[in-house]
């Protein structure tokens, strides 16, 4: 036999030592389950939306103002063939931060009724579920609509969607 045959018999002999070996290996444990959140931004502040909460995440192409619209109404779009209100979310959060255009549309799951304009889609996190229902929890607990979440990204409130446009819907309520 030659030098290169030896080498290649030890190394196939490896191979298969590995090979059997990964059988007597437990399996490795599965990861917690997570949930995907949308990266959004308005006027300066981060946030992550549970995906489940939209029913979709569009361009902001044409907003046609309305005369004496109501605080936060930037006017009217069309999403998908259907006329719908576009409000600021900066304006209807009161965030410190300066309100830019707005470059995509957040509109809620399951109750088109309005559209959400944010200035910045910046992808998509998986977090642990555990971890998204103990700041959810936490937000209702302390009254607020948001709670804390972390990412490699870095920190960021997380985004109740319906308890936003429960805002809007009160406001639109005549006094």
């Amino acid at each position: 036999m030659t030098a290169g045959g030896v080498g290649a018999a030890a190394r196939v002999a490896e191979m298969r030592r590995e090979f059997d070996a990964a059988f007597a290996r437990p399996p490795a444990p599965e990861p917690p389950p997570a949930e995907p959140l949308l990266r959004v931004s308005a006027g300066g502040t981060r946030f992550f939306v549970r995906l489940r909460e939209l029913a979709c995440v569009l361009p902001c192409t044409l907003v046609v103002p309305v005369p004496g619209a109501r605080r936060g109404l930037l006017g009217l779009t069309a999403v998908r063939g259907q006329v719908l209100p576009l409000y600021a979310l900066a304006t209807i959060l009161d965030l410190p931060g300066p309100a830019a255009a707005p470059r995509w549309i957040l509109v809620e799951a399951g109750r088109a009724g309005a559209g959400l304009g944010v200035e910045a889609v910046e992808g998509v996190s998986r977090i642990p579920e555990t971890a998204v229902r103990e700041a959810a929890a936490a937000a209702r607990r302390a009254g607020g609509g948001s709670g804390m979440l972390q990412d490699s990204a870095g920190p960021r409130d997380l985004l109740d969607v319906a308890a936003v446009m429960d805002v809007i819907r009160k406001n639109q309520q005549p006094a």
